[in-house]
């Protein structure tokens, strides 16, 4: 997969955070405040932006990129 030259919005950012933290989607959609179906097209835009394969991937390439601050 390949990367998108979008950034990721502050939103994007904050689902992949989530899954940094081991959030399931329900507890990351009851932190933002939405549901789980929107958590989830967020979490597939993200992963397009980023060019991941899945939640580990993402939160790697969003490390490597600064997004996330230090591990």
């Amino acid at each position: 997969m390949y990367p998108d030259d979008r950034p990721l919005t502050p939103r994007l950012v904050a689902v992949i955070a989530g899954g940094a933290l081991g959030e399931t989607m329900a507890e990351t959609a009851a932190r933002l405040h939405v549901s789980p179906k929107t958590v989830d097209a967020e979490r597939r835009a993200a992963y397009a932006r980023l060019g991941a394969r899945n939640m580990p991937h993402a939160v790697a390439l969003a490390y490597q990129r600064g997004l996330l601050g230090a591990p």
